[in-house]
């Protein structure tokens, strides 16, 4: 792929959750993203606590997380949980398997949006910066 031109200003980070295995999909989002001109930052086998510290360092309007399943629910559940007390304006997205694995307990997280696929993500995240700027 060439290099991404970032014509977006609004950092976003994708993570996969913490304990995930499955990170093929993150980063093909993660570098699609770029193509498209968001500037991304990816987490991939961090920690809980080196996820919330890079949320502070980017100062991101956008948090996508991917989990592979129920396997990762508990950790899922605590990051978004941390996240929303942390930082209670930030958009989080939750994609990867869990989402049409376990579509019940995502909901119970109340995400900003549940994605299946990168174009979904894409549209939520330019939902997003677009009410913000309004």
């Amino acid at each position: 792929l060439p290099l991404p031109v970032i014509t977006r200003r609004e950092p976003i980070l994708f993570a996969s959750v913490p304990g995930d295995q499955h990170a093929v999909g993150v980063e093909m989002a993660a570098e699609l993203c770029r193509q498209k001109g968001w500037d991304v930052r990816l987490l991939v086998g961090a920690s809980h606590e080196r996820i919330l510290q890079e949320i502070d360092v980017v100062a991101c309007v956008v948090l996508g997380l991917s989990s592979g399943g129920r396997a990762t629910a508990n950790a899922l559940a605590r990051l978004v949980h941390a996240v929303r007390v942390a930082h209670p304006t930030l958009y989080i997205i939750v994609s990867g398997q869990i989402v049409s694995e376990d579509p019940d307990l995502v909901a119970l997280l109340y995400p900003d949006s549940a994605v299946t696929s990168v174009e979904e993500a894409l549209a939520a995240m330019e939902a997003r910066t677009v009410s913000s700027c309004n």
